[in-house]
Order: C-alpha cells, then sequence, then structure tokens
C-alpha cells in the first residue's frame, strides 16, 4: 500500500513540475501567432506605401501606413524579443 501511495505521488510531482512547460508552449503559439499577424499586416503596410510611392496616390493613406508600420516594427521586435526570451526555439533563425 505504500509503494502504491509513493508511486501516485511521484506521479503527482511529475505532473506538476511539467505544467510549466505546458504554460510555456502556449505563451509560444501565441507569441508565434501574434508575429504572424503582425507580420501579414505589416506586408499590407508595405504594400500600401509601395504603390503610393510608385503612383503618387494616396498620400495621406501611405503616411497612415508608414506610422502604422514604424509601430508594428517595435511591437515585432518586442515579441521576438519575448520568443528568444521563453526560449521558444529557432523558426525564425
Amino acid at each position: 500500500m505504500a509503494a502504491v501511495v509513493r508511486s501516485c505521488l511521484a506521479v503527482l510531482l511529475l505532473l506538476v513540475a511539467a505544467s510549466p512547460s505546458v504554460e510555456a508552449f502556449e505563451d509560444c503559439s501565441l507569441i508565434t501567432r501574434m508575429m504572424n499577424s503582425i507580420g501579414a499586416s505589416m506586408a499590407r503596410n508595405r504594400m500600401l506605401i509601395a504603390a503610393s510611392q510608385e503612383t503618387g496616390e494616396n498620400r495621406e493613406q501611405a503616411d497612415a501606413a508608414s506610422a502604422q508600420l514604424s509601430r508594428q516594427s517595435r511591437d515585432f521586435r518586442e515579441l521576438r524579443e519575448d520568443y528568444v526570451r521563453n526560449k521558444c526555439g529557432n523558426a525564425w533563425d
């Protein structure tokens, strides 16, 4: 009976010890999704800016896209730092 109790406690301790890695995986997954979303939005803004420079039209829209791209670049760098800090892997290396 004591051996069964010890085995159950050992399994319980392993489960408790494993839970931070599950949280880290969820953090990494969230960071990855956010980076992908921001990256796609950055690409759209770059397209708007390039089209405006090519045609000379929609200057106000291009200026707004440029300001937004600047903010997105900062946000992306911060997410990338979080990605590295959380040891999420090397998907962007």
